[in-house]
């Protein structure tokens, strides 16, 4: 609810807009009255001429009298709003989202605390796979683990020998 003195404040800040609606829409006219009366003093084939770009300005002033009478009647004065407006990258969203969060936005502060659970909650996740990825390396590791060079040299030299036996055995038994 708002206080009186708010409500001053608001009256006052509207009657200012309002005033400024007036001159603005008050200076365009004057223009097209000026237009006009210096028309008067070009010879008749001017006169034609400019008449015309006259008529368009001063419909152009009609419509732009429309428009301020609507949004004169379409302004909330009780609520603070700011526009933004430029060239595409130029930063206008980051700060919105800026001022969101300096002032504390309830929306904003519910978003922003959704993201620091989202965060924690993907982080534990990324270090649990980062576990099984190392469990699975280290079992890997264990399998290619190089044997002792008695084993890697034994094994095919004793395989050698009993095939040496086998085939003199075989050709003895031959001859």
């Amino acid at each position: 609810m708002a206080t009186g003195e708010e409500r001053n404040e608001s009256n006052e800040l509207k009657n200012d807009v309002l005033k400024v609606y007036s001159e603005v829409t008050a200076a365009a006219n004057g223009l097209v009255t000026e237009l006009r009366s210096e028309n008067e003093k070009n010879d008749e084939e001017i006169r034609k001429s400019v008449d015309g770009i006259i008529d368009d300005v001063a419909m152009k002033n009609k419509a732009f009298e429309t428009a301020v009478t609507e949004l004169a009647e379409d302004s909330e004065f009780e609520k603070f709003t700011i526009a933004f407006f430029g060239q595409t990258n130029a930063g206008k969203s980051t700060i919105i989202e800026a001022l969101r969060i300096l002032f504390g936005e309830e929306g904003r502060q519910s978003k922003i605390a959704e993201n620091v659970e989202e965060k924690d909650r993907l982080g534990k996740e990324y270090d649990k796979k980062c576990e099984d990825v190392l469990l699975k390396l280290e079992a890997m590791k264990e399998m290619y683990k190089p044997k002792p060079l008695l084993n890697r040299i034994a094994w095919p030299m004793v395989m050698f020998v009993v095939g040496l036996a086998i085939g003199a055995l075989c050709m003895w038994r031959c001859m």
